[in-house]
């Protein structure tokens, strides 16, 4: 019963956070309809904060597929390199509006993988939203991706807030919550944990290594190459 108040606070709390600034937004639009700009500013708000109340959304959907087993992946092979292209491209206007310093060094060589490249994508995604969330503006997040003949591996490093110790071991469990300090925007703790899933549904792995709080943190994700997957089913 407790573990289900606390459920649902966190969900009540964190709902409300993007539903207030659009209803507020909607409210002024009728009384500054005839202000172009105003009104653009406005419906900027109402956007922004609706694409955030879907993501919530789609994290409790996600997690409870995991929970029901009915997390399903459309498997094939593919360059990850082309995945790594389409979370960036998704994660960078996020990234530049923080002024945030993003660089990324990928293998020339494809990085051939077999999964599904909707969910990794979302995967990389989440890392790169996560890493731009919680890094103050005009940090700097890093990406790097590159294989040997068995794996292939993508790490995103940031300059943000870093986590103590005491939280390394429990960072990718649902609904785990960090102190942020202020620079987060809020979240119910499922990214990580929805990012740690997808990756041990490819037989892949994830890990998090951080100096401490304040000396940023850095996400490396390992996947199987196809060929070795192949050779090892």
């Amino acid at each position: 019963m407790r573990i289900q108040v606390e459920f649902m606070a966190i969900v009540s709390h964190e709902l409300r956070r993007p539903l207030q600034p659009i209803l507020v937004a909607a409210e002024t639009l009728g009384r500054v309809a005839a202000d172009p700009l105003s009104t653009a500013k406005l419906r900027a708000i109402i956007g922004r904060q609706s694409l955030h109340l879907a993501r919530l959304v789609d994290d409790l959907l996600d997690v409870s597929r995991v929970a029901t087993g009915k997390l399903g992946l459309d498997r094939s092979i593919f360059d990850l390199r082309d995945v790594i292209s389409t979370a960036v491209e998704a994660s960078l206007p996020t990234i530049e509006r923080k002024r945030q310093r993003f660089a990324s060094v990928v293998a020339d060589a494809p990085l051939n993988v077999c999964g599904d490249p909707v969910r990794l994508a979302q995967v990389l995604g989440n890392l790169l939203d996560n890493a731009s969330r919680y890094t103050p503006d005009g940090g700097a997040i890093d990406l790097v991706a590159s294989s040997d003949t068995e794996a292939v591996r993508v790490s995103v490093s940031d300059s943000g807030i870093g986590l103590p110790s005491g939280a390394l071991p429990n960072v990718f469990k649902p609904f785990a919550q960090v102190d942020d300090g202020g620079v987060g925007n809020g979240g119910f703790g499922l990214g990580l944990a929805i990012v740690h899933e997808l990756v041990s549904a490819h037989r892949g792995s994830v890990v998090v290594h951080s100096a401490g709080a304040g000396r940023g943190s850095r996400f490396v994700v390992t996947l199987p190459t196809a060929v070795s997957l192949a050779s090892a089913t």
